[in-house]
């Protein structure tokens, strides 16, 4: 009895131009990037017309049209398709935001990022504003916000991605989420 190909086998047959590979890869990690496009529409983006299948086919045309399947794990896999649906997310929040002229967009719910309240939490662009700052200083840290925020993924997966221990990503999260906090919502004291 074989087993079924794992998917790191699959995605190094994908690279190598095995075309059946890639519709296998593409057919197995489809219900992952559906839970994950699912996890980012369940958020309060203030996009409630966006449906997850939607953010699952814009995700996999992003990724083909610029990665030719040139993943080297799962994790970096599921890392790559965390930024395209953040920034597939704020494509669709600056759209929105052009199209009301500066309109008030409904806020996001950073309940996993900022343990905070929710009338208390800044909208998507503000989020994404953040991030950009965060990013030319702490470059990891603004990733593991995308990582876990963005793609739903868990401290275990996005210390395997960042290629950094459990208890470096640990740390990283208390540091970011305390950050993210002064910068967004500031000090309630």
């Amino acid at each position: 009895m074989s087993h079924p190909p794992s998917l790191t086998n699959l995605l190094d047959s994908a690279r190598s131009g095995d075309i059946e590979a890639a519709h296998q890869l593409w057919s197995k990690v489809y219900v992952e990037l559906r839970e994950m496009a699912q996890r980012a529409v369940d958020r309060e983006y203030g996009l409630h017309s966006i449906q997850a299948t939607e953010i699952v086919h814009e995700a996999y045309l992003r990724l083909s049209a610029h990665e030719q399947l040139g993943f080297e794990s799962r994790a970096h896999l599921l890392a790559t398709v965390a930024q395209v649906i953040r920034r597939l997310l704020i494509d669709r929040a600056r759209a929105r935001k052009a199209e009301k002229r500066g309109g008030n967009l409904e806020r996001v719910a950073l309940d996993d990022v900022l343990d905070s309240h929710s009338e208390d939490l800044p909208n998507l662009i503000d989020l994404e504003a953040a991030l950009t700052e965060l990013e030319a200083v702490e470059p990891r840290h603004a990733k593991l916000v995308e990582l876990r925020f963005f793609g739903g993924l868990t401290l275990e997966e996005a210390a395997a991605v960042l290629q950094v221990s459990l208890r470096t990503v640990a740390g990283d999260w208390a540091f970011t989420k305390a950050w993210l906090r002064r910068r967004l919502i500031g000090e309630k004291e």
